[in-house]
């Protein structure tokens, strides 16, 4: 991955915070929902047409399966000390007088599930070249992927954190802390030399865990729970839909 994509990836999840501070409280829940519900369905196309695809061409799809399932399963355990933030869970209160403590177990949940989302930006390069198809970018669309799901998770984190800390010294030094998880994961993978099994792998792990988080995403656009999704939520679900599956064209 270019150094380019490392400040970019810094850059834009810097700018989803910023939003936090730049838009009115009163808007702020329909910008969430249209950021939600475009970026959890790119999300979950480009994992589908480009993340499980690849994986799946190793020639041990049951062991792959399993691996799948794991990162499933991890993100459960993320999201309980995450509270859900990463797919825009904004009801958590904290409570008891140390509000760092407080707030620790969901920075801990929401740096690991963006560490997580860093790996496989390591191998875009080698991404690129995996699918028999010359002229597939799959690395880039990855991280296209990944990138704009940056925006509503630092979007939520940013407005907690305003509601814990009257000062913006805190909600900056985390909100930078979390834009600097998703590169160190990136540059680990890029620089630790694993054979493409285990890459593998480690990507089937990261699209079960992307896997999870687009599904709870549009799963929870509906808040009435009676299978009504508004018009606005479905035209950014089938632009977020439609570009997935341009990036295979």
């Amino acid at each position: 991955m270019s150094v380019t994509f490392y400040i970019l990836l810094i850059a834009i999840t810097i700018l989803g915070g910023a939003l936090a501070w730049l838009i009115k409280i009163n808007n702020r829940k329909s910008t969430l929902t249209i950021l939600l519900s475009f970026s959890g369905a790119y999300l979950l196309g480009i994992n589908l047409t480009h993340i499980l695809p690849i994986i799946y061409e190793n020639d041990e799809s049951h062991v792959l399966g399993v691996f799948v399932l794991l990162g499933f399963v991890i993100q459960l355990f993320l999201d309980q000390l995450s509270k859900g933030i990463e797919h825009g869970h904004l009801h958590y209160q904290v409570g008891g007088k140390n509000k760092f403590l407080s707030l620790a177990p969901i920075i801990i949940g929401l740096s690991l599930h963006a560490f997580m989302e860093g790996l496989p930006l390591g191998y875009s390069d080698e991404l690129d070249h995996v699918h028999h198809h010359h002229h597939d970018h799959s690395g880039q669309h990855i991280f296209w992927g990944i990138l704009l799901h940056k925006v509503p998770a630092a979007f939520v984190l940013v407005i907690l954190l305003r509601e814990v800390y009257e000062k913006a010294l805190y909600p900056i030094l985390f909100l930078l802390f979390f834009a600097l998880m998703s590169p160190l994961g990136a540059f680990l993978s890029q620089t630790i030399d694993f054979s493409w099994t285990w890459a593998s792998r480690l990507l089937a792990i990261v699209g079960g865990s992307l896997l999870h988080v687009s599904t709870v995403i549009l799963f929870e656009m509906d808040n009435s729970n009676e299978h009504k999704i508004s018009l606005l939520k479905l035209i950014f679900i089938f632009i977020g839909f439609g570009l997935s599956l341009l990036s295979i064209l």
